[in-house]
């Protein structure tokens, strides 16, 4: 759809990202897809009902964020999704200082970076910036000491991000608990482990995820929220 709002979205290959980018698409927002695999873009741009941009890099390398601003070619960006990630898992004394250093630079120095250069863009739309965390930066658990470090580090950012920013940009956070996604792959016999664990009886979806970051990209009254969409694995 000429002349639709943008939303630019990172890990939109597959997952949570690809998602959002449906349902995105399905609203009449153009999604701006970001991912490091060309072809798996493609084939998620095929899927959309609409339009849609596609910038393949790696949000790790800083020349995404002038390819990322080609693309936009002036245009307003009215949302980022800074979704791209790593998930890093095992015994604290098994990590190196490389390792602690790549899992920051994926999980919050890369969305830093990009949100940082496309601010002047979001800003003049009153744009709409939500990072995807995790219930892990809430309430870790034991063998994810890393990855709960970024996630926590980037639930505060969150919080700090929306007091400078507004009220120009609204800055909010979803963090899912265990879903469905390539990031994991879980075997059949995993989810339903995983599932037995869960108050409601399973884990989650990338679409339930998707559903509650449209609603912080859209809901122009929220801003410094921390939403956990988790089916209350983080009450137990």
């Amino acid at each position: 759809m000429a002349g639709s709002p943008i939303v630019a979205i990172t890990g939109a290959s597959s997952g949570i990202g690809a998602s959002v980018a449906r349902g995105l698409s399905e609203r009449g927002y153009t999604p701006l897809l970001i991912a490091r695999r060309k072809p798996a873009l493609e084939s998620v741009a095929q899927s959309l009902k609409g339009t849609s941009i596609i910038v393949d890099g790696d949000v790790n390398d800083s020349s995404l964020d002038a390819k990322v601003l080609a693309a936009l070619n002036g245009r307003p960006l009215a949302g980022l999704v800074n979704n791209a990630g790593r998930y890093d898992r095992g015994a604290f004394e098994t990590f190196s200082e490389a390792d602690w250093a790549r899992a920051f630079q994926t999980n919050l120095f890369s969305a830093a970076r990009l949100t940082k250069s496309l601010l002047s863009s979001l800003s003049s739309h009153g744009g709409a910036i939500v990072n995807v965390s995790s219930t892990l930066g809430l309430r870790p658990v034991p063998q994810t000491s890393i990855y709960a470090a970024t996630k926590a580090a980037m639930n505060n950012w969150t919080q700090a991000l929306a007091l400078e920013l507004a009220p120009k940009v609204r800055v909010n956070c979803v963090c899912p608990g265990i879903t469905d996604t390539p990031l994991h792959g879980f075997s059949e016999e995993q989810k339903r482990q995983l599932a037995q664990a869960q108050p409601l009886g399973r884990i989650g979806t990338p679409d339930e995820v998707a559903e509650a970051i449209i609603f912080l990209l859209e809901s122009k009254w929220t801003t410094g929220a921390i939403l956990a969409v988790d089916g209350g694995i983080s009450l137990t």
